[in-house]
């Protein structure tokens, strides 16, 4: 997959589980969930066991970060872990966020902006430092605004960097491609919900074409 989405000029957006694993222990043993994280909403609870992600062995963390990561975002991992009660075996199917990579971004064909806006998935947020404390809570379901052109729609309604949009008209959407595709079918104007810092109120603003 990473491959193909070299070949279209595309970003490698690995994938993002939201789970913190036990030191000391030579299996793969949750030790914390993040709230909100995909993990969370897939059912994987603390003291859980990873035993595998789409049928590969996981052995160890390495195992972990490497067939999460290259499932890539917006795809949905089957993980197999062993219950912290009764032992049972299950398989839960997990629809993978975005990891937050140090590495530098490289991609020739990116998303054109939509009213003068790009955006990026807000579980990057919950892995900056300065959003352990803002969002301990995790990231409501919501996308990130990347960027903002100036002059634009966007720019207009005084749209920022950094905020989170939680509905396109009355479309809820909790990553990029839900957000792109209701934002086609926006005409000359748009209502988008903004969550605030808090992570509870919320503001309607209205976005009109130039």
């Amino acid at each position: 997959k990473i491959i193909e989405v070299l070949c279209k000029g595309e970003e490698v957006e690995y994938g993002f589980l939201g789970v913190q694993m036990a030191a000391g222990v030579r299996n793969v043993k949750v030790a914390q969930v993040s709230e909100r994280s995909p993990a969370f909403r897939a059912g994987i609870y603390q003291g859980d066991t990873i035993i595998s992600i789409n049928g590969q062995p996981v052995d160890n963390p390495d195992d972990l970060f490497l067939h999460i990561g290259s499932t890539l975002a917006g795809n949905i991992a089957q993980v197999e872990v062993v219950g912290v009660i009764g032992n049972q075996t299950r398989v839960v199917q997990v629809k993978l966020a975005k990891y937050l990579s140090s590495l530098p971004v490289i991609a020739s064909n990116q998303r054109a902006p939509v009213f003068g806006i790009t955006v990026d998935y807000s579980s990057l947020l919950a892995q900056r430092p300065f959003g352990i404390g803002q969002w301990g809570r995790g990231v409501p379901d919501s996308v990130l605004i990347k960027d903002v052109i100036p002059g634009s729609p966007g720019d207009i309604a005084k749209l920022q960097s950094g905020k989170l949009i939680s509905r396109v008209d009355n479309t809820p959407v909790s990553n990029p491609a839900e957000f792109y595709k209701a934002m086609a079918k926006a005409i000359d104007s748009v209502a988008l919900t903004i969550i605030q810092t808090d992570g509870v109120q919320q503001e309607v603003v209205v976005l009109k074409k130039n």
